[in-house]
């Protein structure tokens, strides 16, 4: 039995509708509040995937790696 690393890498695309007094407001807001992720749509997505040979857990990375 072989073992595969398979990640998926997605682009999305969100918007949010904020009133605000000016552009800092709004940006100010949206870090606040953030985005609102039922509205996402993805605008592309690629699947990558690769055979496990010498692959160790990156733990501040939260990913693999290959050797």
């Amino acid at each position: 039995m072989n073992t595969y690393i398979v990640t998926r890498w997605e682009k999305v695309k969100s918007q949010q509708v904020i009133q605000a007094k000016s552009e800092k407001q709004a940006l100010k807001q949206i870090e606040k509040e953030g985005f609102d992720e039922s509205m996402d749509e993805v605008v592309s997505s690629e699947i990558e995937i690769e055979k496990e040979s010498n692959t160790k857990w990156n733990q501040k990375e939260k990913r693999y790696e290959t050797n």
